[in-house]
């Protein structure tokens, strides 16, 4: 995760190389002031080829990634959060949507996994799915982390084409490309926010389009889009679906007003929605309804009922995720291994602390702003508040509060919950720093340098190179150790974990693939002798080890009196 102070070890660099930028623009304009004219002309011309752009914007940030493979491999899984979305990803590659539950499924009860009455994460099936598809066309599932963030920063580019002039569509899509594909812990982790992203840009760039036109593909591409918000991040597609049922009404309502006063004496056609309209409305409808029907479909397979999400039964059984903060507390559910109990304990006290003190949303939202903007997006959002006055943004800035602060009512809040709102923000953000390049003392136009400054200085991302997400894929968690290790021994392993009362809260050991039984290595929670006895019968012709994470993290064979 990206550090959450103000300032990062790498910022000063950061600013340096903007500054560094502003400087050579400057030479050019003192030295040879056509050149940068021309220079300007050519970024320009380039930018008007639309698709050229997109596919660029697609392509660098993570292309600079892949070109880092040598040195920063993909990353291990750490997190909760990472484990659930591998599970899923393991059980959609092997086309199901649910596993069926074990039957010594009392050693594998881990956090945000259901165990009945399936096996399955809790967890909205989108971020896994994507992992899933780079899964089966690699090998691996980080390939589906890297496609889905090819996809989200050419979707981005092509929202910004809906909203404004090519060149500032052309600067926001590398922007995005850089800031959030090279070093993010969007594309360095398994719990990032492409997928929700992607929606996001899809469904606000489509509603955008589909204003001006009311074409059925405009339509097709809001509900695809709100889909895939649906899909990975439920509660953050509420916002998103009043704003797409608001502008569509709206629509509808102006047009209905507009025929109404045309000349036409008693003619009723003038009282009728044109049917071009009528069918891209029907387009959108029918595509939601599909994406409802699906996530119902998907509800049944994993919980047994249609109505019923997988992280609302989690809520049952376990008392995590923590309701939001305005709902009734959970109470603490009968059966919790220690484990669990504990992760139920620490979250019902932070959302304690959430609803007490006013601190806990200051920090979410300094979380936030690092991610997002940092200094130099800062000056470019204020900036967007003074842009010319045809921009009508007041509509846009009061589609994004109410987003970030809809996401502020759930306790626990990371950027990548965000993340399909991340187009509308970066349009905000280029509309200011369209502004700050008017800005001109005489015919000095100190606004280029201003301009050209807080891009560089955005969109360098050394900060994150020298210490944030990308040099966490260079370290092995000691729970991969343990896996190589087995895994150069060759057969199949069984390993008991044996937690110490102190052990780390989010440092989670016992987590399996979609199928146990067929895994090389089953991990399983140490309990009682005779429960122990049990599992190692049932799982006969295994090695079996014991591994203390708290004492040395390393796997010995495992006996009776361990």
């Amino acid at each position: 995760m990206e550090t959450t102070s103000l300032l990062a070890p790498g910022d000063l660099v950061e600013f340096l190389l903007g500054v560094g930028a502003a400087l050579i623009v400057w030479l050019f304009w003192v030295t040879s002031r056509a050149k940068l004219c021309t220079l300007a002309a050519g970024i320009e011309g380039f930018s008007q080829r639309r698709a050229l752009t997109i596919v660029l914007a697609a392509l660098l940030g993570p292309g600079i990634r892949l070109a880092l493979l040598p040195w920063f491999p993909p990353p291990h899984p750490s997190v909760h959060d990472e484990h659930i979305h591998l599970l899923a990803a393991d059980t959609f590659r092997n086309f199901r949507l649910s596993n069926p539950p074990h039957p010594f499924a009392r050693h594998f009860g881990t956090v945000y996994v259901l165990q009945e009455p399936s096996y399955a994460a809790i967890s909205p099936p989108g971020q896994g799915a994507s992992l899933a598809i780079g899964w089966l066309a690699t090998g691996e599932p980080w390939s589906g982390v890297w496609l889905g963030m090819v996809l989200f920063c050419g979707a981005v580019t092509w929202m910004l084409y809906q909203w404004l002039p090519s060149v500032w569509a052309l600067a926001g899509g590398l922007l995005v490309s850089l800031r959030f594909a090279v070093a993010s812990y969007w594309i360095n982790s398994y719990w990032g926010g492409a997928v929700g992203g992607l929606g996001g840009a899809l469904a606000l760039g489509g509603l955008r389009s589909w204003m001006r036109s009311a074409r059925k593909r405009d339509a097709l591409l809001v509900a695809l889009g709100w889909a895939l918000v649906w899909l990975s991040r439920p509660y953050e597609s509420v916002p998103l679906g009043l704003i797409v049922a608001a502008v569509v009404l709206w629509k509808l309502w102006r047009e209905l007003v507009g025929r109404s006063r045309l000349p036409g004496g008693e003619d009723p056609s003038r009282n009728r929605l044109p049917a071009p309209l009528l069918q891209s409305v029907g387009v959108l409808a029918a595509g939601v309804l599909a994406c409802l029907l699906a996530s119902a479909y998907h509800n049944v397979k994993v919980t047994g009922h249609a109505f019923l999400l997988p992280y609302r039964l989690a809520q049952k059984q376990y008392g995590v995720p923590p309701t939001l903060l305005w709902q009734t507390e959970l109470p603490e559910p009968a059966n919790l291994n220690a484990r669990q109990r504990s992760v139920y304990v620490w979250s019902r006290e932070l959302q304690r602390q959430r609803r007490s003190s006013p601190r806990m949303f200051i920090r979410l939202y300094g979380r936030f702003w690092r991610f997002f903007l940092g200094f130099p997006l800062s000056v470019c959002l204020v900036a967007s508040l003074f842009s010319h006055p045809r921009r009508k943004l007041g509509l846009v800035w009061l589609m994004l509060a109410g987003a970030f602060l809809w996401s502020a009512f759930y306790p626990f809040n990371f950027p990548h919950y965000s993340a399909p709102y991340a187009g509308l923000l970066w349009v905000l953000l280029m509309i200011g720093l369209e502004r700050l390049r008017a800005i001109a003392v005489g015919k000095l136009p100190i606004g280029l340098f201003l301009a050209v400054a807080l891009w560089v200085w955005a969109a360098a991302p050394v900060a994150n190179i020298a210490g944030s997400s990308l040099k966490e894929c260079q370290r092995k968690p000691p729970r991969q150790r343990v896996v190589e290790t087995l895994l150069g021994r060759g057969g199949a392993h069984l390993v008991f974990v044996q937690y110490a009362p102190e052990h780390g809260l989010h440092d989670e050991w016992v987590y399996n693939g979609a199928d146990i039984d067929a895994s090389p290595i089953v991990w399983a929670i140490e309990l009682d002798p005779a429960s122990n006895a049990q599992l190692i019968r049932y799982f006969s012709g295994r090695q079996v080890w014991l591994v203390e994470p708290d004492k040395d993290g390393v796997a010995r064979p495992y006996s009776r009196g361990s």
